[in-house]
């Protein structure tokens, strides 16, 4: 008794399996935006500017804090 060496392959005379198409991922359509409005809201930059300065101040005060609580831990004590 002998075995075949070679692996078995299926063979479908040319014809190939059926494929189905991926499930599609259902998705809310995309909101109708008025660029126009959009344009008028964002134009300004002084928001930003002042968003960064009051940020910046906070850093620096934090900062002030503490370095003041790290070098003069009894003065928290009192």
């Amino acid at each position: 008794m002998f075995s075949c060496v070679e692996p078995l392959t299926e063979d479908y005379c040319g014809v190939e399996p059926v494929t189905h198409p991926p499930d599609m991922i259902e998705t809310r359509p995309p909101p109708e935006v008025d660029e126009d409005k959009l344009r008028q809201i964002y134009q300004r930059t002084d928001s930003a500017i002042l968003g960064g300065k009051i940020v910046l101040r906070d850093v620096i005060c934090t900062k002030i804090l503490r370095y003041c609580a790290l070098t003069h831990p009894y003065l928290g004590v009192k």
